[in-house]
């Protein structure tokens, strides 16, 4: 009878699957995706304004400002690339 009781206990062990799967899509809503490109065209812009800056300055200038800039046009594409990709 100690292994009816065993059987029966290993039985009823089901791994439960940690999140239910879900039953309907769920469209993105129009506004979010019309901003998007206004968006790009912004970044781009920005990106653009710090290059001219490079050009004033020269490719080797080493002054804060083409530092700091340099640094922040690195930060905007990684953020373009993100919104294009996703």
């Amino acid at each position: 009878m100690a292994t009816d009781r065993s059987k029966k206990a290993h039985r009823r062990r089901k791994p439960s699957h940690p999140l239910a799967r879900q039953t309907e899509d769920k469209p993105i809503a129009a506004p979010i995706q019309q901003g998007r490109p206004r968006i790009l065209a912004q970044l781009s812009d920005a990106i653009a304004a710090c290059q001219e800056l490079f050009e004033e300055h020269g490719d080797a200038c080493t002054c804060e400002s083409c530092c700091l800039v340099s640094n922040m046009v690195g930060s905007l594409k990684v953020f373009r690339m993100i919104l294009e990709i996703t």
